[in-house]
């Protein structure tokens, strides 16, 4: 029995001292060393401990902070514990600013990466600690790696917490570059251009300040420093990526010797746009949009639909007609403002023009438009009523249900266009609180109802028009070929959208509409009201019946992936953000792009010509036009090889083109 007592000191300390159990607490992968490391050989339950991984990349090679900069991604842990243990928040060390090219980026040449681990009281045995990591390591190129990394340590209830000497030299490098979180007084302001920071005078231009999130400030310009009685201004530019405001931004300030470094988190002052000047500016812009729609191709074809409105037999009339057109048109932008707000909520993004996405709405409306057509040229007819209209009689084309459908018919029909001034402010209004996204839809609707709107409410105006007579009979015949074009062309969209499948089950709910119109003409009122019933069915359930299809080999020629390598090649780039069902784009592209003077200078001027087709939705081309406060197409970016990028207007001319590729902007 003595001997026994004698040999327990000799017994713990081989416990105590033993070498830990490491099972692939190690990886290689190109150009770069990775580890799993303990601060501690033996774990003391309830107590606190240290874990790292330690990221060892070969000379010149770099890893990333959380912040990668203009290009990288930081690592990623996954980490698993058993027993009930719990992994805190990681800790970073000090970034390095490393350029690259034309690039900034941060990150570090060797770093560890640490989180504590928390363990549970009572609890004894084996800590087995398993992460799942990847990383990227980048020089000029980047090459992107993962491990599985596992540790397996002891735990004691009683015993003391042992280091490992093997890591202390490492853990207590790391501790002495990181950096720590102070409370201190800053405000943030973010204008169209730039962000601005107002800090403690003690903050000057030795200091370096880097973002947390990489898509606020443009990296690669040298902010401005400031000074004034009580504190320090500096202004960054404005990353092109910046999409929404943060209500507080989150900043590293690093001293001029590199070594003395601590976060804190600036109040956001809100953008400069939502004062009460901007908002007003904003809702101008939009009524300005909304007036000059009436005048884009796409709105056209429903302008016939509007000019039959105006044959009315009395003043008051006519005025009840104007005020249930201008209810139509704001109930329906109410209504996408609605949708856009619900979106909002459950964490979506839509863009302007996002019904047009949707193959089931694009058929309905070209089931809708074919059937107006077959209307107009009186091959659906709905008792004597349309019959008398060369008599005078257009009170049921004309009266205040068909108005009030009109304005929802021309919002419907507008929604894929987006005109001069009307861009900046819907950009603004998708992202901004649901007040102002209300007031700028409003805004937006009075300015598109006004015209016709006033028409109907001017007396005067009906003095105006020639006197009813046989003519209307031929004007309403001639007048159902622009609605059977639009038919024709959103058949087009719909092919683009889903396949050639797809554009035959459309054609073949047309015959079935033209086939229930020939039902209708009948005299029997029981095979009339059989052809009605089947008409509304069809529209109603057509566009359910095409196809999603996600297999046709129809994607885009480019990406955003292709601009930023082709900006990363210091090329001179031009973008164009297009859709199928965009009248405007396809416009600009028959009038300016497809241009021998537009296709000579692109090569003459050696630009890269880059279309993005939102014709489908896609959250990455949303995205990026919501970084230039945009909301719809077209888009038009260029960026020059050595210059900041410019946004061209959304109505081009060849000339206008050429002046902004030549550095002559207007």
């Amino acid at each position: 029995m003595p001997l026994s007592r004698a040999f327990l000191p000799l017994v713990f300390a081989l416990l105590v001292w033993s070498p830990t159990a490491l099972s692939n607490s190690e990886a290689f992968g190109p150009h770069i060393r990775v580890e799993l490391l303990s601060e501690h050989r033996q774990l003391r339950s309830g107590a606190e401990h240290w874990f790292g991984i330690v990221f060892e990349p070969d000379p010149h090679w770099h890893t990333y902070w959380l912040n990668p900069g203009d290009s990288g991604e930081p690592p990623v842990l996954n980490i698993t514990l058993n027993g009930g243990a719990v992994a805190g928040e990681l800790v970073w060390e000090i970034p390095k600013v490393i350029p690259v090219a034309h690039l900034i980026n941060y990150g570090y040449e060797r770093s560890l990466l640490m989180f504590p681990v928390q363990l549970p009281a009572q609890f004894t045995g084996t800590l087995d600690v398993e992460v799942e990591l990847s990383w990227l390591v980048c020089k000029e190129d980047c090459i992107p790696g993962n491990a599985r990394l596992t540790l397996n340590l002891p735990v004691y209830e009683q015993a003391p917490i042992l280091n490992n000497l093997d890591t202390t030299e490492e853990f207590a490098r790391a501790r002495a570059n990181q950096y720590s979180q102070q409370d201190l007084a800053a405000a943030v302001e973010i204008t169209k251009e730039s962000i601005a920071l107002a800090v403690p005078r003690e903050l000057t231009s030795n200091w370096t300040l880097l973002p947390f999130a990489g898509d606020w400030i443009s990296h690669n310009t040298t902010p401005v420093f400031a000074l004034d009685s009580a504190q320090t201004l500096i202004s960054f530019e404005k990353s092109q990526h910046f999409w929404q405001a943060p209500e507080a931004m989150q900043w590293l300030a690093i001293g001029p010797e590199g070594s003395e470094a601590f976060s804190f988190t600036a109040t956001s002052q809100g953008q400069v746009q939502t004062q009460a000047t901007g908002i007003l500016i904003l809702m101008l812009m939009a009524f300005a949009g909304g007036l000059l729609l009436n005048l884009m191709p796409c709105v056209l074809p429903v302008l016939t639909i509007k000019a039959m409105s105006l044959a009315q037999a009395t003043d008051g009339g006519q005025r009840r007609q104007g005020d249930a057109y201008a209810a139509g048109v704001i109930l329906s932008f109410m209504g996408f403002a609605g949708i856009i707000e619900l979106a909002k909520l459950s964490g979506q993004h839509l863009g302007w023009g996002f019904q047009m996405q949707s193959a089931g709405f694009v058929s309905f409306l070209a089931l809708l438009f074919f059937a107006l057509g077959l209307m107009l040229s009186d091959a659906i007819q709905f008792g004597g009523n349309l019959q008398n209209i060369g008599n005078n009689r257009l009170s049921r084309l004309g009266g205040k249900s068909a108005s009030f459908m009109t304005g929802c018919l021309a919002v419907l029909v507008a929604t894929p266009c987006t005109a001069p001034f009307m861009a900046g402010a819907l950009g603004y209004a998708l992202q901004s609180s649901a007040l102002e996204t209300f007031l700028i839809f409003i805004a937006l609707a009075i300015g598109f109802a006004l015209p016709l709107w006033l028409v109907h409410l001017l007396p005067a105006s009906a003095r105006l028009l020639p006197k009813p007579g046989a003519w209307m009979l031929h004007l309403k015949h001639l007048l159902a070929f622009p609605l059977l074009g639009t038919a024709i062309w959103l058949g087009w969209v719909v092919a683009g959208i889903s396949g050639a499948n797809a554009l035959a089950v459309l054609l073949m709910l047309c015959l079935a509409l033209a086939f229930c119109a020939y039902l209708s003409r009948l005299a029997s009122k029981p095979l009339a009201l059989i052809g009605a019933s089947l008409i509304a069915a069809l529209i109603l359930l057509g566009g359910n019946l095409v196809p999603q299809s996600h297999d046709r080999n129809l994607s885009p020629d480019f990406s955003l992936a292709d601009v930023a390598q082709l900006r990363a090649d210091n090329q001179n780039v031009f973008v164009n953000v297009t859709a199928d069902w965009c009248i405007t784009c396809k416009v600009n592209e028959q009038v300016t792009f497809d241009t021998d003077k537009v296709k000579q200078a692109l090569s003459r001027l050696n630009v890269s010509y880059v279309t993005l087709d939102w014709t489908r939705k896609d959250d990455d081309i949303l995205k990026y036009l919501e970084s230039f406060d945009r909301s719809g197409v077209p888009l038009y970016v260029y960026y020059p090889a050595d210059g900041a990028p410019q946004t061209l207007p959304q109505v081009l001319t060849p000339d206008l083109l050429i002046s902004y590729l030549e550095g002559e902007t207007p």
